[in-house]
């Protein structure tokens, strides 16, 4: 990135920032990071609308990849932030595009558990059946990343209306229902299995108004309800879509005893609002209070995010404890610590996983790649 750019970016903001570029008759994207990012790619992780609008009227491609094949349109997705996805969207020609995983852009917001990430991803019809590096798509990885809980419960639905297949097989030979089996996330099987009493529940009235942005009609109606925790959980979502964060964090405070997943609401809401002090205090909290990996998992994911990559090195290590079986955690602590230069130990990670998986020639580019980095760094 050029110097003079770079020093706007670091000492403008907002309106200010914009005017000061208005000023310069160029602003190439060939130029970048060390990241590989565009100004672009830097708004976006910025959380600047405006800037992003911006840039984007001054010839910004959507689409550019970074080092990672990271796009704009997938940084929007990974980070939660639906109104910037949805302008980028109106920007970008590859629907289909995917990063270095292969991951398209409908799957962070499928993993991370973005409800309205997901819904703007998939209004803009993104690709559906796209799949990773393991064979995977955004319904398996729904099941696999999620808890089961509220919010994947509509990410799941969203995606069966979409069209998704159900029977896609990864490269391990397993169905988004054979995953879901295993880890008994029972209104997810019955989802699957077409089970009218998980379907039909009352709520597909809510789930129109909030569809149509008609969010006082929906409160109005969700609190004439029946007190359940479905109904909390609507209403403390119908008040993080419009935004007003304060009052959803103090209702979903207020209900976290009854069930605790609803943690992962609260560590949500402080990432979007750039929290990031109190949202690993709600994610160790998350650990602590329930079982399984999924509280740890969503505190890696932090970290890398971060760039905290001993940390998210550590968690690793305790989770491939717990899931040895787990090839893509095994991958994701290799890329981890390649990130952090131990290479000998990334390559040794890496060939576990090409052993087990033996006809997908990305393992065995992967290898080849990272031995040629580290000759370049010794």
């Amino acid at each position: 990135m050029s110097h003079q750019t770079f020093h706007l970016f670091t000492r403008f903001q907002g309106q200010d920032l914009i005017n000061r570029l208005d000023k310069l008759q160029e602003l190439s994207q060939e130029t970048t990071n060390d990241e590989g990012q565009t100004l672009l790619h830097i708004a976006v992780l910025q959380r600047d609308l405006a800037l992003v609008s911006y840039l984007l009227k001054r010839g910004f491609d959507a689409d550019q990849g970074d080092h990672h094949q990271q796009s704009p349109l997938y940084l929007a997705s990974s980070r939660g932030d639906s109104r910037i996805l949805e302008l980028l969207l109106t920007y970008s020609q590859k629907s289909s595009q995917s990063n270095v995983h292969g991951e398209s852009v409908l799957m962070p917001a499928c993993q991370r558990g973005l409800l309205s990430v997901a819904d703007v991803a998939l209004d803009g019809e993104v690709s559906l059946d796209q799949i990773d590096i393991f064979g995977r798509h955004a319904l398996i990885h729904t099941i696999i990343h999620g808890d089961g809980g509220y919010i994947y419960q509509e990410i799941l639905r969203r995606l069966l209306q979409a069209g998704i297949s159900k029977g896609l097989r990864d490269d391990f030979n397993r169905t988004a229902l054979d995953y879901a089996q295993e880890l008994d996330q029972t209104v997810i099987i019955q989802l699957l299995e077409d089970d009218p009493d998980a379907w039909e529940d009352g709520f597909d009235e809510i789930r129109d108004l909030l569809e149509h942005k008609k969010y006082g009609t929906a409160l109005g109606k969700l609190q004439q309800e029946e007190d359940s925790l479905k109904q909390k959980f609507f209403i403390g979502y119908t008040y993080y879509v419009m935004d007003q964060y304060q009052v959803a964090e103090t209702y979903i405070q207020n209900i976290i005893n009854e069930d605790p997943h609803f943690i992962y609401t609260l560590a949500l809401m402080a990432v979007l609002q750039d929290k990031i002090a109190i949202a690993p205090f709600y994610l160790e909290l998350g650990d602590v209070k329930t079982k399984g990996g999924f509280f740890k998992y969503r505190r890696v994911q932090l970290n890398l995010d971060l760039g905290r990559y001993l940390d998210a090195y550590t968690l690793m290590q305790e989770l491939i404890k717990d899931y040895p079986d787990r090839l893509d955690y095994v991958y994701l602590q290799a890329t981890t610590l390649q990130r952090l230069g131990r290479w000998e130990e990334a390559i040794e990670l890496m060939e576990r996983v090409r052993a087990a998986l033996v006809q997908n020639p990305f393992f065995h580019q992967k290898i080849q790649q990272l031995k040629a980095l580290q000759s370049v760094k010794d």
